[in-house]
């Protein structure tokens, strides 16, 4: 049967397990423990001959420590130059160097020419530089410029009053007043779209009058919060002059009139206004579309809702009755009514005994009473009935807030000048 080799990481102690035989894992435990019990040893071999964690040594413990130490210089110590035995300062002046001569090294000034090709470098470069960090370049007439220079040297020509340059082979004046000053960052450009142009930047700035929203409460640099303040028509420019060219500039007074979109002119000499933007929504300008009829560009529409039904609540009502009774008055002005009889009576003698005995025969007669109208009516009464008010109950419910408005997040509008 195969056996599966496990082994220690570290040390390849053999290992055994649940697939092998007992007989051979008896076996390879055998051989971990011999080989453990190898290491184990050889492990205290080596540590019987070091020192402890916390031990000591005194000087005479290492061998030519001592007398290493002896040929040393105590701690602190100083030495002089002409403590050295190469060096001699004898007759040194302030201000002077060490130079080597020979085999010693003597007090000495510094010549431009005891640095090997330092001349030439300074023949290339500026010369000397002045106690306030300005470099001194030479000066002279027109007269007195140099026959021959080297290629970029300059000077300043007190007959012109520029700078000139030698370009190997004549004088070329340098008018400084139209060069461009660091500390300006690019603002005296003379054309700065033009110098946009020439980086191919032109259609990567921002233009002037664009307006943009920022998660801060200070605008970003070249922006201005648009919160409608008056702004001076010179420092800021470029603004202005997109104010006069974007077709919602209106009077100061007309701007206060619902038209806070808008520029205004300002006190219509030295300053202008900006639009306002302070917490309103912007929303696209019609433009002929017929969603937002009527409205000029930059003007100020406020709150509305588009017309809706509310629900209605209705618990329903009733209403008591109050009943005091009521009479009516009797008119009774009398009646007749006519009587009426037919029918009819008769008699006969009798002829035989006993004679003269009359026998009365009488007919049935019928009455009637003719009809005839009471006349009796009852006079009009109010019943004095009444029914209580009652409230309905119904009630509009309330819905909305104190403005209507979308789901938003405040930004500080900025516009560019």
């Amino acid at each position: 049967m195969a056996i599966t080799d496990n082994r220690t990481a570290n040390r390849d102690y053999l290992l055994p397990d649940q697939d092998n035989d007992l007989q051979d894992d008896v076996l390879r435990l055998i051989s971990a423990l011999s080989a453990i019990d190898a290491d184990i040893n050889d492990l205290f071999t080596s540590v019987a001959g070091r020192a402890l964690l916390s031990h000591s040594h005194s000087f005479e413990d290492i061998p030519g420590l001592q007398d290493a130490l002896d040929g040393k210089s105590a701690v602190g110590h100083t030495h002089a130059l002409g403590g050295l035995s190469d060096v001699d300062v004898t007759g040194a002046a302030a201000g002077q160097f060490l130079k080597r001569v020979l085999s010693g090294w003597v007090p000495a000034s510094i010549a431009i020419s005891d640095v090997q090709a330092l001349q030439t470098a300074l023949n290339a470069r500026l010369v000397i530089t002045g106690p306030n960090g300005a470099a001194n370049l030479p000066a002279g007439t027109t007269a007195q410029r140099p026959t021959e220079a080297m290629l970029g040297q300059a000077r300043f020509n007190t007959s012109t009053g520029f700078f000139e340059i030698w370009n190997g082979s004549a004088w070329n004046s340098v008018d400084i007043s139209a060069a461009l000053l660091k500390s300006e960052n690019l603002s005296d450009l003379p054309d700065k779209l033009a110098a946009l142009n020439n980086l191919g930047l032109a259609n990567r700035q921002v233009p002037a009058g664009s307006i943009v929203s920022v998660i801060g409460t200070a605008a970003p640099a070249g922006f201005i919060k648009a919160n409608g303040s008056l702004l001076s028509r010179t420092t800021y420019a470029d603004l202005w002059d997109f104010a006069q060219a974007c077709g919602a500039i209106v009077s100061d007074a007309s701007w206060s009139a619902a038209n806070f979109g808008c520029f205004s002119t300002g006190d219509e000499s030295t300053t202008f206004r900006i639009p306002d933007l302070r917490g309103t929504f912007d929303r696209g300008w019609d433009d002929g579309r017929g969603l937002d009829s009527g409205r000029a560009i930059g003007t100020y529409q406020d709150s509305d809702n588009k017309s809706h039904s509310h629900g209605i609540n209705d618990p329903g009502h009733a209403h008591s009755v109050y009943d005091p009774g009521h009479n009516h008055g009797v008119n009774d002005p009398g009646h007749q009514h006519t009587y009426a009889r037919s029918g009819y009576g008769g008699y006969n003698i009798n002829s035989a005994p006993p004679y003269g005995t009359v026998n009365i025969t009488q007919s049935e007669y019928t009455d009637w009473s003719g009809g005839a109208g009471t006349g009796i009516w009852l006079n009009a009464a109010g019943t004095g009935i009444g029914i209580y008010g009652a409230g309905t109950g119904i009630s509009t419910q309330a819905s909305g807030a104190a403005e209507a408005r979308p789901r938003n997040v405040a930004l500080l509008k900025c516009i560019k000048y």
